[in-house]
């Protein structure tokens, strides 16, 4: 399991793409780009990608994606 949070934005195209990989349960391609310069390419399933917030406060999203099959560093 891999999980992600971030800012609420609808017109991100990766929340969007989250959002309809959790709808659909397709698996997705993902790539994660680390600060050092390193990447992991994988393929994963959205399981749940929440809302919380509150009064006077950036609303945020949390992933949880399912990983499947092998990861590819690079």
């Amino acid at each position: 399991m891999f999980a992600i949070e971030v800012y609420q934005d609808n017109s991100v195209a990766g929340q969007l793409a989250l959002m309809t990989a959790l709808v659909t349960g397709v698996a997705k391609s993902f790539k994660l780009i680390l600060p050092n310069g390193n990447n992991a390419t994988f393929t994963a399933y959205v399981k749940k990608f929440n809302s919380q917030g509150a009064v006077d406060q950036a609303i945020r999203r949390s992933a949880e994606l399912r990983i499947s099959g092998s990861i590819t560093w690079a």
